[in-house]
Formats: C-alpha cells, sequence, structure tokens
C-alpha cells in the first residue's frame, strides 16, 4: 500500500485509482472482528442461506435458511442502562461486564417455501415489505407486519438471486436469477412480469442494481461471463468473459 501511495505523490497513478481502493479494502477486511456486544441468536434448525439488513433504520435483519423458513431479527437492541454510572465511561464498563447483548428473533415464518431459501431481500423504500426466492421456483412478496405473503411469482426452475434497485423511483423491480439462463424482472406493482433480458447461456447465479442508476443491472451466470444490462434495451451494454482479461462494449451478445 506504501508503495501505491507513492505512486500516487509521483503522479505515476490516479487519486482515486483501483489498486489502491482494492488495498485499502483489502486491510480493512482483516482488520474485521466480531462486535462484542451483540451476539445473534438463532431460530433456524439448518443452514441460514441468505441474510439481508434493511437500509432505512439499519435495524431489522432477516434470514432465510435451508429448511425454507424466514426469521427477522432485531439487530440493534436498545441497551439495558447501567445503575450507578452515568458516565460513557461507566456505561462501557457496565457493558463489559453485562458481557454482549443478545438479539433474538423477533418473527418467524416455517415453511415459508417448499425448498430451501436461495435469497432474501427487503424493499429499499419501506420496510414494511420484504422478499424472497427459493428452489421451489416461487419469488415471494411478504408484508412484514403480518407477515403473510402477498404476491408470488412463480419462475421456470430454481431461484438463485434476486435484487432490487435501492435508487428507483419510476419503477419497482425485482431483477431474478434462476436456472431459466435469463434475467426475469418482477413488477410489485402489477404483479406481472415486465420482460426477459437474454444473453447467457446457463444459469444466473447473481444479480445486482447499480447504487446509483436505476435502470442498471448486472448479472453473472454458469457461463463464466457477467453483463451489465440498461434495462430499457434488449442487449447488454457491457459484457466481461473469461480468458478476455477487459471489458467488452457492445450491443449484444459476444463469443
Amino acid at each position: 500500500m506504501l508503495g501505491l501511495l507513492r505512486f500516487r505523490e509521483l503522479g505515476c497513478a490516479p487519486p482515486d485509482g483501483f489498486p489502491l481502493q482494492l488495498s485499502v479494502m483489502s486491510l480493512r477486511a482483516r482488520a474485521l472482528q466480531l462486535a462484542p456486544h451483540l451476539e445473534v441468536k438463532t431460530a433456524h434448525s439448518s443452514g441460514v442461506r441468505s441474510l439481508d439488513l434493511e437500509r432505512k433504520y439499519g435495524r431489522f435483519l432477516l434470514a432465510g435458511d435451508a429448511a425454507g423458513s424466514l426469521a427477522v431479527y432485531d439487530a440493534s437492541p436498545e441497551p439495558t442502562r447501567p445503575h450507578g454510572n452515568s458516565g460513557t465511561g461507566g456505561a462501557q464498563v457496565a457493558r463489559r461486564q453485562m458481557g454482549p447483548t443478545v438479539a433474538k428473533p423477533i418473527a418467524r415464518v416455517v415453511k415459508a417455501h417448499k425448498y430451501a431459501i436461495a435469497a432474501v431481500c427487503w424493499y429499499p423504500a419501506d420496510p414494511g415489505l420484504f422478499v424472497s426466492a427459493a428452489y421451489d421456483g416461487l419469488v415471494r412478496a411478504w408484508d412484514a407486519d403480518s407477515l403473510q405473503a402477498v404476491l408470488d411469482f412463480e419462475m421456470h426452475g430454481r431461484v438463485y438471486a434476486i435484487a432490487i434497485s435501492p435508487v428507483a423511483a419510476s419503477h419497482g423491480l425485482i431483477a431474478v436469477g434462476s436456472e431459466e439462463a435469463s434475467i426475469r424482472l418482477c413488477d410489485l406493482r402489477s404483479g406481472a412480469h415486465a420482460h426477459v433480458l437474454r444473453a447467457h447461456s446457463s444459469p444466473v447465479w447473481s444479480v445486482a442494481w447499480s447504487p446509483t442508476q436505476p435502470h442498471t443491472l448486472a448479472s453473472g451466470s454458469q457461463d463464466c461471463r457477467a453483463f451489465v444490462w440498461d434495462i430499457r434495451r434488449p442487449s447488454p451494454m457491457h459484457s466481461l468473459e473469461r480468458g478476455r482479461g477487459a471489458l467488452a462494449t457492445g450491443g449484444g451478445r459476444e463469443g
């Protein structure tokens, strides 16, 4: 990292160059530790396959497991106020003496899906709604207050990934990656499949929306390729293929 900083000082590298960013991210990742003040008491009897923390309050953690069950945890419970010590130092000492706070599940849906849950996702604009997807081929929208399913989308085969844009105000689309070797866009507002993006030749394992552009979507597949889409167009804007070593730009599929 020091060498990269020296290169930047000499003008040999851009001030926000990717190698420096990657080095900083690696250092931060190596410094990560478990939070000493919070533990999560699991409500699951099988492996947890997907997690999502809602962004509006940064408090409620959604989890889906291999048995098809869902659970919601309060990941930021109110701390117990210590008696006698009112200062910040006293509170920290009392917290260490009491040990970590245990976050317990506040809601659970047993057998929310018939088979293993592959992905869960809060609706970014409103934590009163979340979405789950599973190997039973269903993408299911839930009312977070009643824990009742309010909408189902049926896919052709196992579902591997879902994503909802964090910045889209003009649409409420769920991007879905599945065994179908294409990306389906499901409209939460109309309850219908909006359209399908086709370019992959194998199951789609991952999808992700741009954090700043509401119509930009990325997808990754078993076919060793990743695409970047403008969902208003039928063909991907960019493609990244194994062995190419560079990002290809074009209006359609390569290979």
